[in-house]
Order: C-alpha cells, then structure tokens, then sequence
C-alpha cells in the first residue's frame, strides 16, 4: 500500500533529471539572498537545499500538468 511519502518520492524520482536542470534558476537567487545573512554555514546550506528543492519541485509539477509536457520536461 503506497503512503503520501513513498508518493512524493516516486513523483519526485519521476521529475529528477527536470529538477536537476532546473535547480540552478533558484539556487543562484536565493545564494543571493541568504549567503551572508547568518553567521553559520550550518544554516545557510540546508536552508538553501530545503528552499532550492521545494522551489523547483513546485515549478517542475506545474509544468508536468501542462498538454504535452512528458516530450520537453523529460
């Protein structure tokens, strides 16, 4: 029986290579943003990956639902 994370992993697997290209349009902007603003590494990097995931996760998913998209997103 499928759970909502093992659902969200899977569409997550599905939409990988899409977000790996895509990760870099949030990555530079929020580095912007964020680097300098804490004291500590230790909370920059992970909040930029968590931010950085979530971002492109959700730019990636609206785009699935377009007509078509399985022949441009991958």
């Amino acid at each position: 029986k499928n759970s909502t994370i093992t659902n969200f992993i899977g569409d997550a697997s599905l939409k990988g290579y899409a977000m790996y290209l895509a990760h870099m349009i949030f990555l530079g902007e929020l580095a912007n943003i964020f680097i300098g603003k804490y004291n500590s590494v230790l909370i920059e990097i992970p909040l930029l990956s968590i931010l950085t995931f979530i971002l492109t996760y959700t730019l990636v998913k609206l785009l699935s639902m377009l007509p078509k998209s399985k022949y441009w997103l991958g």
